[in-house]
Formats: C-alpha cells, sequence, structure tokens
C-alpha cells in the first residue's frame, strides 16, 4: 500500500511539473538581405526571444529553419551567445541561406497575394548543454505593410 501511494505522488509531481514547463517564445521581427548569389540568397533574419520564465535564460547558440505557404524555404543557425533577462525579451541575428529556386518559384504568388503564411521550428542551444524547442505559425499581412499614397 505504501508503494502504491508513493508511486502515485511521484507520477502526480511529474504531471504537475510537465505542465507548468514554459518555453521561450520566438518571432520574427526583421528580415535583411545580406548576400546574393546564382544558387542562394543570404538573409539576416532578426528574432525577437521572450522569456516567459522567472529566471534568466543563458543561450549559447540556435538553430532554425523555416517555411513559407509550406515549402522549406532554408535553415539557419548561429553560435552567439546572449542572455534573456527574466520575463523580458532580447533581439537575435541569424544568418538563413535561401535557395533561389524554391524562392523563384512562389515569388510570384506570393507578390499577387495579400498575405503569406510562414512556420517556424527552431532549437535553442541552453548553458549547461540542454535545449529548449520552438516553434512558430505566422502571416505576414502584405497589405498592412504595404505603403500607402499620401493625401
Amino acid at each position: 500500500m505504501y508503494f502504491r501511494s508513493a508511486f502515485i505522488s511521484i507520477i502526480a509531481v511529474l504531471l504537475l511539473s510537465a505542465c507548468s514547463t514554459k518555453t521561450a517564445e520566438v518571432t520574427l521581427r526583421d528580415m535583411q538581405l545580406a548576400e546574393m548569389g546564382i544558387f542562394e540568397t543570404g538573409v539576416d533574419i532578426v528574432f525577437r526571444v521572450h522569456n516567459p520564465l522567472s529566471e534568466p535564460l543563458k543561450i549559447i547558440g540556435a538553430r532554425y529553419s523555416l517555411e513559407i505557404e509550406g515549402l522549406a524555404l532554408g535553415r539557419g543557425s548561429s553560435n552567439e551567445s546572449f542572455e534573456v533577462p527574466a520575463l523580458d525579451s532580447s533581439e537575435q541575428r541569424v544568418r538563413f541561406y535561401l535557395s533561389n529556386f524554391v524562392m523563384f518559384q512562389r515569388i510570384q504568388s506570393m507578390m499577387q497575394s495579400q498575405e503569406v503564411n510562414y512556420k517556424l521550428d527552431g532549437e535553442l542551444l541552453l548553458a549547461g548543454r540542454s535545449s529548449m524547442s520552438v516553434r512558430e505559425n505566422g502571416v505576414v499581412d502584405f497589405a498592412f505593410t504595404r505603403t500607402q499614397p499620401a493625401f
């Protein structure tokens, strides 16, 4: 009987700790053309890394993959170390190398569309040899970002 109640207690603690686990939130903030070649284009993407935890996150690197409209566009990684304070955010710049072939396949439909769906998958490498998975699905609204004529 003692073992059964101890086992149930351990399971309850594990379930409660799993439910309260929070992860960093990563959002796209900016994109800038960095270099262009025949087969690929280098783009610097700036991410905002938000830390919802009550302790700082010490990040020693990151790996990301980016999809646009369901098509794998490119990968980026960074070995930049930085710290995200508790309950705060920091920015991270990552160089992505995007396939020109894939981009040219989609550019016409993207230019005609009012919005583009994207998916970001990544992994933040933390000090202490652990990591944290991140994922974001979002929409870029071109109707909002296009310059409106001044009257």
